[in-house]
């Protein structure tokens, strides 16, 4: 899927929680581009980390598999 679908996707679902008062647009708003954003740095290949990884990476590798088996599966 296309980040621009996966973006709108995530949008929709936030705006379905919400009424569609303003401020809850901009909460909409700024929940599905951080959602979009933990997305792309999960789904990075980055994240499939080595012994060379950095510190960031590995514990991006953690949260990764934190979300598969506790969380919103997003990696």
């Amino acid at each position: 899927m296309k980040c621009r679908d996966q973006l709108h996707e995530l949008v929709k679902e936030e705006i379905e929680k919400k009424d569609s008062s303003t401020e809850e647009w901009k909460i909409a708003m700024e929940r599905s581009f951080n959602r979009m954003d933990n997305k792309r740095i999960i789904n990075d290949s980055r994240a499939d980390v080595d012994s060379n990884s950095s510190d960031f990476w590995v514990m991006v590798a953690t949260l990764k598999v934190y979300n598969h088996h506790f969380g919103e599966d997003d990696g």
